[in-house]
């Protein structure tokens, strides 16, 4: 952004500085790791070419994530520039004087594949028709579940409401896993998928930590600057599939290797030599791992939307205020004078007027000095910071 207008400064401080300074320890140690299971590689590469290839390949990508979580790290805590412009217009910026950086930032956000949060016609739709199309409603079962449990959640920004919701929808997905989970190990261990379904109990605990460790990964995913306005729906078809899939997958299963047993193509044997040869990895720490580590992230994200929605006392109201103003004079000036003597003394630090609707005056002169005018224009001035006091319960969850 560039200080197109001097240096007054419009009060917005670097908010990714702590993000950044743990992001960049976070690099510092992953780049340790990296550089470790390297020089683990040079020494173990003689002895055993295949372990040391594995260790080195698993090294570089460590390292390079390492690497590029240290330099994202640092740059969030170098100074925050913030330009003239910022943040950035609701709708389309018609101002005169405002074309070449109306121009770059509808080009940043293209390449960001993201669009204004408005048109100057839902801005006329809302201001005019008197809605409100900022606040979507929840869709899905579990959506609709979840704001009625907090209906105050619906008025929160889009991006904490789905993180919400992911959050939750997560838990929703693991508490059916395992109960899932508990549906293969009684079919398989009560003998319903035949005398091969023993043997792979142990692949199906691997498929449930497996599971568990995707439903978490992207349950993880930071808050996205795009404010998103659609959340997963699980509704009666995925809860259909959550409780089928676990019942036919062992009896599916285990019928195919009894044909094969049968046909003498696969030898128990040969299944025994194989999970020998597998390493001996305990499923079950990984999955009360994971689990615990949900629940670790969970409290304080419960924390923070507890407090955050204690601290909003949302005003959403719909109403109308029509005065009437007469003047005899030519229908032109009273825009000229609006724009300039009116709408000027209400900017912010004299920063011009974002206009949303431009005027486009229609005049229609009859006899007499009588005729038809009409004219529209939408203007915003220069938002403010407003900080929000959230308590240190919050700061202290959030860090």
């Amino acid at each position: 952004m560039a200080f197109d207008y001097g240096s007054i400064d419009l009060g917005i401080r670097n908010p990714f500085k702590q993000e950044g300074a743990i992001k960049t320890i976070r690099g510092v140690i992953t780049t340790g790791l990296g550089t470790l299971l390297l020089i683990t590689a040079a020494a173990t590469i003689k002895e055993d070419s295949i372990s040391g290839w594995i260790y080195a390949l698993i090294g570089l990508s460590i390292l390079g994530k390492g690497l590029y979580l240290t330099g994202s790290g640092i740059t969030k805590m170098l100074r925050f520039f913030v330009g003239r412009s910022a943040p950035v217009s609701l709708a389309q910026n018609y101002n005169l004087s405002q074309k070449i950086t109306s121009t770059k930032e509808q080009e940043e956000l293209n390449k960001n594949k993201e669009q204004y949060a408005y048109s100057e016609d839902s801005l006329t739709d809302m201001l005019i028709g008197r809605k409100i199309n900022t606040i979507e409603e929840p869709e899905g079962l579990l959506s609709n579940l979840i704001h009625t449990l907090f209906p105050s959640l619906t008025y929160m920004p889009n991006p904490i409401r789905n993180k919400a919701q992911t959050i939750i929808s997560a838990w929703v997905k693991t508490a059916i896993a395992i109960i899932s989970y508990g549906l293969v190990s009684f079919m398989t261990l009560a003998g319903f998928t035949g005398e091969t379904g023993a043997y792979f109990f142990p692949v199906y605990s691997g498929v449930l930590a497996a599971y568990l460790l995707i439903i978490w990964f992207n349950a993880g995913k930071p808050i996205n600057r795009k404010a998103d306005k659609s959340i997963e729906s699980l509704g009666f078809l995925f809860l259909l599939k959550a409780f089928a899939n676990p019942i036919l997958l062992p009896v599916i299963t285990g019928a195919i290797f009894q044909k094969l047993l049968t046909s003498n193509i696969v030898k128990l044997s040969n299944i025994d030599k194989f999970f020998d040869l597998a390493p001996d990895v305990l499923i079950s720490t990984y999955i009360f791992a994971i689990l615990t580590g949900a629940l670790l992230v969970t409290i304080p994200c419960a924390i923070m939307l507890k407090k955050r929605i204690q601290s909003s006392e949302p005003y959403v109201e719909v109403s109308e205020f029509r005065d009437n103003w007469q003047e005899s004079i030519h229908p032109r000036e009273i825009f000229i004078n609006l724009d300039n003597l009116v709408m000027a003394d209400r900017r912010y630090k004299e920063v011009p007027n974002r206009i949303y609707k431009d005027l486009n005056p229609m005049l229609d002169e009859q006899t007499e000095g009588k005729g038809i005018f009409k004219g529209e224009m939408i203007q915003e001035i220069q938002p403010r910071v407003k900080k929000v006091e959230l308590g240190k319960a919050f700061k202290g969850a959030r860090l």
